[in-house]
């Protein structure tokens, strides 16, 4: 990526809205969007759908993938993504030259509800207390994050995160 190209990542477990939000705040900024559950393997998949948690392992290729795709695109790329840990944070920092991240907070109750209205996604609610039990909340040493309540209307989410890291 050169040097006036940036990455904004959306994470956070299922159901918290980072397709929507990342969708929405690519074209308010004008950039590209990439859904990085479209790096799964197939395999990763049916896993997911089989109520299966990931590994580490099984997430490695596809993160790799992930920011491979992100530093092909053009100056301001928006990628949903989990982003579980900290780890998958730092590989994306080490990869991606300039990335930060828009973490959303959303209450469990919240996500079951949203994750069982959900039609034709491959990920289950019976693998939200999984990701829940992996997921490593951004911390204060963390400060390319921004915190956001994700049951916040789709525009002041995107209002907030495009001020802090749009052009």
């Amino acid at each position: 990526m050169g040097s006036d190209n940036k990455a904004i990542f959306v994470i956070g477990v299922s159901g918290t809205g980072k397709t929507t939000i990342a969708d929405a705040l690519a074209n308010h900024l004008k950039g590209k969007f990439i859904d990085a559950d479209d790096y799964h393997s197939a395999q990763n998949k049916a896993s997911m759908a089989n109520g299966i948690p990931l590994t580490d392992e099984m997430r490695k290729g596809w993160l790799q993938d992930v920011c491979a795709a992100t530093n092909a695109q053009g100056s301001i790329t928006v990628v949903a993504c989990s982003a579980l840990k900290k780890a998958y944070r730092d590989t994306i920092r080490s990869r991606i030259k300039d990335a930060s991240f828009v973490f959303l907070d959303v209450d469990p109750n919240i996500l079951a509800q949203r994750i069982a209205r959900r039609a034709q996604h491959f990920v289950p609610v019976s693998l939200l207390e999984s990701q829940l039990q992996t997921l490593q909340v951004p911390q204060s040493d963390e400060t390319d994050v921004l915190w956001v309540d994700g049951t916040l209307a789709v525009s002041t989410i995107v209002e907030l995160a495009g001020r802090r890291f749009g052009k």
